[in-house]
This record gives C-alpha cells, structure tokens and sequence, in this order.
C-alpha cells in the first residue's frame, strides 16, 4: 500500500495553486506555466504616460435634470414629525427636487402586427395593397433590432453565443447564432451596395 500511496501524490501534484504549500515551494515547471498563462492574460495595450481619470483641460459632462420627466412621485407628510398633527388636509408645496434617470425594466420588444386589409368595390373586385418591402416573411426582426445586432457585434466585438445572451436577457429577443450571421450578412451587402 505504501508504494501506491507514494505515486498517487504524482498523479496530482501538489502546487500553490491546489494546496496550503508557499509559492516559493512551487516546482520550476509550474512557476513556468504559471508565469505563461500571465503572460498570456496580459493586456497587449502600451501604457500612454497619462495619469488615471480625467485629464487636464478635457471638457466633461454633467448629468442634468430633465426639463419634463416621465414622471413625478411626490413625497409627502402625513402628520407632524413635532408635534403629531394630521397634515392630510394642508395644501403642500415642492421643496427639493431630485431625479433618478432609469432603464425600464424588463425591457420587452413591442410586437407590430402588419394586417392587409380587404375592400370590395362596387364592381365586385376585391381590393388590397401589399406589405411593405422590408416585411419580407410572416414573423421578421424590425430594423431597430438589426441595427442593435450588427452594432453589438462590429463594433462592441461581442461574440455570438453572448450576443445571444445579452438579447435574450436584456431585451427578451430570441435570436439563434444563425439568424444573427443572416442578419450581419445582409447587413455586409447593404454596405456594399452603398
């Protein structure tokens, strides 16, 4: 049993990673992969020489309230906080305003329903326009949600698979990874054409 006891500790090694042993007792062929998955994790960017934050003379922004906001939850006293006395009845006035700039939530796509509708003619003729080009299919994504697609992907480089994710998480939008190439492919001819 000693024997097999001896080479088990060979098939996992013990590391600092694994166990309570100090880096310093590491083994020079872990310290070497450690040093290269660093390596590879590092960012490629060059440092600029400029300090952290905002820098000297760039213009910055400011929140600011907004003019007609969405809307107004007041906060109000019921009774005094001295003496108890029922305020319901006492004309109120604003004394401080702040506001909160928010994302709905959950944010859920709004659902157009294109409908031909048909009108006989005194002739006994049945008459009808034609969808729109654009609604080429019985259920399509809007061109909102192909802008939103190829914005997150060309330019945010947001890998398919996630871009799956933040869709159906953040807008409730079920894409597959092949509907979005579609989309990103047409996007590519529509370019070209321009």
């Amino acid at each position: 049993m000693g024997f097999k006891k001896r080479l088990a500790a060979y098939d996992t090694p013990k590391d600092s990673h694994n166990s309570s042993i100090p880096p310093s007792k590491d083994t020079l062929a872990f310290q070497a992969e450690k040093s290269k998955k660093l390596l590879e994790t590092r960012s490629l960017r060059e440092k600029s020489g400029k300090s952290n934050g905002g820098q000297t003379g760039h213009k910055g922004t400011t929140l600011e309230m907004a003019s007609a906001p969405d809307s107004i939850i007041e906060h109000k006293p019921y009774f005094c906080t001295r003496c108890g006395n029922d305020l319901s009845a006492i004309q109120c006035s604003v004394v401080e305003i702040r506001q909160v700039f928010d994302v709905p939530m959950p944010i859920l796509p709004i659902v157009r329903e294109h409908q031909l509708i048909g009108k006989p003619c005194s002739c006994g003729h049945c008459c009808q326009t034609d969808f729109p080009k654009e609604l080429r299919s019985r259920v399509s994504y809007s061109a909102n949600v192909r802008a939103l697609v190829t914005y997150l992907s060309c330019i945010q480089y947001i890998p398919y698979k996630r871009l799956t994710e933040i869709l159906r998480d953040c807008f409730g939008i079920t894409l597959s990874q092949g509907t979005i190439d579609n989309i990103l492919k047409d996007a590519s001819i529509v370019r070209g054409l321009q």
